[in-house]
């Protein structure tokens, strides 16, 4: 994360320095970091559908699930086939918020659009096991 800090430190405004910046603090859990990191980035490009997701997936593990779900939705608004987005808000809606109606339809459409994807046996077994009452 050192060089991640000085390649920003030299370029401040530079987009890719702060995404990889936020990349690196996330990966290291310093998620208040990866957060900051990718807010200036998406001041300086708004359009980025994975970086919008990776700020959702940090706000989600420091506990702003609402904040996450917006982020999630504001990224498949501006890239519908963005399954990432759209994994991670049924992710939201099923573990964190326990709403089970919109999981279910979010995951569904998942499905639908996405039906080769590797992450749904996964993601579906994440579920059930959070809900076995399903």
């Amino acid at each position: 994360m050192q060089d991640a800090l000085a390649v920003v430190a030299a370029k401040p405004g530079d987009y890719d320095a702060l995404v990889h910046l936020g990349n690196a603090a996330y990966d290291a859990r310093e998620y208040a970091q990866a957060i900051d990191a990718y807010e200036k980035a998406l001041k300086i490009r708004s359009d980025d559908p994975n970086v919008m997701t990776d700020l959702g997936t940090a706000c989600r593990n420091v506990g702003d699930v609402d904040r996450a779900l917006d982020l999630f939705r504001k990224a498949r608004a501006i890239d519908p086939k963005h399954w990432q987005s759209l994994y991670n808000e049924v992710v939201v809606l099923a573990l964190d918020k326990h709403a089970h109606a919109e999981a279910d339809a979010a995951l569904a459409r998942l499905k639908r659009e996405h039906p080769g994807l590797p992450a749904l046996a996964g993601l579906e077994q994440q579920i059930g096991a959070a809900h076995p009452e399903k």
